[in-house]
């Protein structure tokens, strides 16, 4: 199995490769069907319009148990801020003082995620 990066630009090939289309296809299902999501690694680009798409169809339709690992720990920073408001704009279903609830840091990844046995 090669690795393969889907870079944040505005336009992916997704379409053009069926390894893409077939692991977007399955990520999308997979959204639909979820209880719980929790967003690591993913700062939401405005150039990224494939991403926001596939969250905002999926987990941004409905309620679900929701928790966006924000990188920036100040949350009275410019960083924090355009990052909550990018969210916001994906989740749209969550008011604001709901969302941040929703946005933890990293350091506290381990109370996130489900313990293996």
């Amino acid at each position: 199995m090669d690795p393969v990066m889907i870079p944040p630009v505005l336009h992916k090939r997704i379409a053009d490769d069926p390894v893409i289309r077939s692991a977007w296809g399955l990520a999308r299902t997979r959204l639909m069907a979820a209880t719980k999501v929790v967003v690591v690694g993913f700062s939401a680009a405005p150039t990224d319009f494939y991403a926001h798409w596939l969250l905002r169809s999926t987990v941004g339709t409905r309620e679900v148990e929701l928790v966006v690992m924000n990188p920036d720990t100040k949350k009275e920073g410019k960083d924090h801020k355009d990052f909550t408001t990018r969210m916001r704009s994906i989740f749209r279903q969550y008011d604001n003082d709901r969302l941040c609830k929703k946005l933890c840091c990293f350091s506290e990844i381990e109370s996130v995620l489900p313990q293996r046995t």
